[in-house]
């Protein structure tokens, strides 16, 4: 007789959000592969590989639509991620605003931000 083993599910956390550029959520829309694309994001911004990012569509209070790229505080491969909605029902988060002329070490600011708390 097997012994089986059940594993918890992780929860998603979201840790903030980075409003993106016109310029990137355009080019986002367009790519037919969204895991290239989550790559050349999370290597331009200097983040871990398996680290959970997804991309929302928002309306500001003058009517203007702009894009997010939210930051998840979860680390977790592909396969594993299929099993979970990432739609996000409430904006409770932060959304900070970087310049992308300079370089972006996300994974810095998510230590600064879990040491804050």
């Amino acid at each position: 007789m097997a012994i089986i083993k059940f594993k918890k599910r992780e929860e998603l956390k979201i840790l903030f959000a980075i409003k993106l550029p016109m310029i990137i959520s355009e080019l986002y829309k367009e790519a037919r592969n969204k895991r290239e694309a989550n790559e050349i994001i999370r290597n331009s911004l200097n983040m871990k590989k398996n680290r959970v990012i997804n991309t929302l569509e928002l309306v500001d209070g003058f009517g203007n639509q702009f894009s997010v790229l939210v930051i998840y505080d979860n680390i977790m491969e592909e396969k594993e991620l299929l099993k979970y909605n990432l739609d996000v029902e409430k904006i409770d988060f932060r959304i900070l605003e970087f310049d992308f002329n300079n370089k972006i070490e996300v994974e810095d600011t998510i230590k600064y931000i879990k040491r804050a708390h």
